[in-house]
């Protein structure tokens, strides 16, 4: 089964005009394959859903499970290289990073974020978590924000209830703290928030929420942080 559901795509050679709808189709909606099934994507394309299980065999998938997965598997890059970086670029030069996860995520997160955001070397690197889990905190722990944290936010499916993510956000504006939004499932966001926050999502499918989910959102967390190690090691090369 290929893990890259995108290389595989982009290697396939369609045989006809209807697979070759199916594949354009696919490619520009790469990052949404895990929450469409083969009966969207065949009405999305004017085909059948047998054409797109055919499809999805040449591509080397046996069977909708297989392809799910591999539809949902984040692997480096799955995110738009550009919107990660983007998303590095804000948290990468916080003296404190908070990251908040519901409350059932909370010891998964702790003990794979031990290996997402290890403890920096020398004060060169100060990023460090604050892992959040209590509900309770939420409201609280934005008020200590000082001028040059950062903040990420992890959602599996939807914002906590009762717990008003508009009003961190302009919290965390007025002190110049940087917001991004790690989504695991799309799901709506007001524009104020997107107005205040850099929302990213994983586009995974809501059958593999917890615990699954928490190692592709600790995944692309720590792409990010990787990739903010990066720029942080430039800008000291060229100093």
């Amino acid at each position: 089964m290929p893990r890259d559901l995108h290389a595989a795509l982009k290697g396939f050679e369609p045989a006809t005009e209807t697979q070759a709808r199916i594949k354009e189709y696919m490619l520009g909606n790469v990052h949404r394959l895990a929450i469409l099934s083969l009966d969207d994507i065949a009405d999305a394309t004017g085909t059948s859903q047998p054409s797109v299980t055919r499809v999805m065999r040449m591509l080397g998938y046996h069977n909708s499970i297989e392809y799910r997965t591999a539809a949902s598997l984040f692997v480096p890059g799955r995110l738009a290289p550009d919107e990660v970086r983007r998303a590095a670029d804000l948290i990468r030069t916080g003296d404190d990073l908070y990251v908040y996860a519901p409350p059932a995520m909370d010891q998964a997160v702790k003990d794979l974020f031990l290996i997402a955001f290890p403890k920096p070397a020398d004060k060169t690197q100060p990023l460090k978590p604050q892992i959040i889990a209590p509900r309770t905190k939420f409201r609280v722990t934005p008020q200590r924000f000082n001028e040059g944290d950062a903040a990420l936010i992890l959602a599996l499916s939807e914002f906590p209830a009762g717990y008003d993510f508009d009003a961190e956000c302009r919290n965390a504006e007025v002190r110049n703290v940087p917001v991004v939004l790690l989504q695991a499932v799309p799901f709506e966001v007001s524009e104020a928030i997107r107005d205040r926050c850099h929302v990213l999502s994983m586009g995974l499918s809501p059958e593999v929420l917890t615990p699954l989910a928490v190692i592709y959102l600790a995944a692309a967390v720590a792409e990010i942080r990787h990739l903010a190690q990066q720029s942080n090691s430039a800008e000291r090369a060229n100093q």
